[in-house]
């Protein structure tokens, strides 16, 4: 999993689960929920911080998010 959505996953309170042949994060309702969230707000981030540049803000988000 890219490191930015591991690390957004952490704050949202994920439950790391180790399954064969994918390990994945479960999450109950409210913690998806905030999850979403926190990828919204760093998308929002980017937007609002690449100075009228909309093709730096589109690098940057699928640079954070390995797109």
């Amino acid at each position: 999993m890219n490191e930015r959505i591991e690390e957004l996953a952490k704050e949202a309170g994920h439950v790391y689960v180790s399954g064969h042949p994918v390990t994945y994060y479960q999450f109950s309702d409210s913690q998806l929920e905030r999850f979403v969230e926190l990828i919204v707000e760093e998308c929002l981030n980017n937007m609002e911080h690449c100075d009228g540049d909309l093709d730096f803000a589109i690098w940057k988000t699928k640079q954070d998010f390995a797109i």
